[in-house]
């Protein structure tokens, strides 16, 4: 069953008097249950997405609609009722995300108490049992500190506590391990995966690093330039990608197998300026196999944007 549809979902922002096409019409599903990771380098797209979906975002424009449980959350005046309530979010930055006036506990407890989930007690007792479940050891002392008394790694716990307190049916976390060291990367990386399978949620993971897509998600969706070029499961994307520009993704990514004769590959160039798109394939001036065709907007088949599939 689907729970998540977006349809032909554009996003734009106002810079300078010119009008910057950050999404150029996407359409993708999620599945109740599953997880699927969103990747693609810095300004392709992904976060701006998300955030218009939630109506986080200060775009001057969004089109298209995205259904979540049959309700289009573009049309919606106001998303109180299910932001936090039916959709958790996590932010990149815990730091910044937290509100360093407030205790711990208490902003655990906020979700609870806004959406009349408990009474006060029973929000407190929720808290220290999410405390505990993702991991921060000491609750109970916890509970009672700011956010700059935790470190990095306890306090993206405490985000992840927050947005799973009201048990919502689907995750979205922006970038959830850029600002913690590998170590905690992965901790955080292994906790979510265990608690998407324990509550039967769904996840939406937002990332530059096709390594913690392939460690996490089921399918993924390949953006550049505001478009999505690839999409398919991990095993077709990581074992046999189509569109030039996820082959370059993958083919840049350390692993266990690269070694000083197979040397790490880089992507040469830049991503095209979003204020004035170019015509055809946004990739044809960084890819090894452009044509004169490239020209020309590439269709989508076989899950992937590229005139050589086609």
């Amino acid at each position: 069953m689907k729970l998540l549809e977006i349809k032909d979902l554009s996003v734009q922002f106002s810079v300078h008097g010119k009008i910057l096409q950050a999404v150029r019409g996407i359409s993708f599903d999620i599945l109740a249950g599953e997880t699927v990771g969103i990747v693609g380098e810095s300004g392709s797209g992904k976060s701006a997405a998300v955030q218009a979906i939630t109506k986080l975002s200060q775009a001057e424009k969004i089109g298209g609609s995205a259904l979540f449980e049959g309700v289009d959350l573009l049309k919606e005046k106001e998303l109180k009722h299910i932001r936090g309530r039916k959709i958790g979010m996590i932010f990149q930055d815990p730091m910044s995300s937290l509100n360093p006036t407030m205790r711990i506990g208490a902003q655990i407890m906020e979700g609870l108490l806004f959406h009349k989930l408990h009474p006060k007690e029973e929000a407190k007792r929720k808290a220290l049992e999410w405390l505990k479940i993702v991991g921060v050891p000491d609750p109970i002392a916890r509970f009672s500190q700011y956010p700059h008394e935790l470190s990095g790694g306890m306090r993206q716990r405490v985000l992840i506590a927050i947005a799973l307190a009201c048990s919502p049916k689907l995750l979205i976390a922006d970038e959830p391990t850029t600002a913690l060291d590998v170590t905690i990367q992965a901790q955080i990386l292994d906790m979510l995966k265990n608690l998407q399978k324990r509550f039967q949620m769904s996840l939406l993971l937002i990332t530059h690093d096709m390594g913690v897509v392939s460690e996490i998600c089921k399918k993924v969706i390949v953006m550049y330039a505001g478009k999505i070029v690839e999409m398919g499961s991990v095993d077709e994307i990581l074992k046999s990608p189509k569109h030039p520009y996820t082959q370059m993704l993958l083919r840049s990514r350390p692993n266990l197998e690269s070694t000083k004769e197979i040397p790490l590959t880089s992507i040469d160039g830049s991503p095209p300026n979003l204020l004035d798109p170019p015509k055809g394939c946004a990739f044809k001036e960084r890819c090894p196999f452009a044509a004169n065709i490239c020209d020309k907007d590439p269709p989508f088949i076989k899950s992937t944007a590229c005139w050589r599939v086609s």
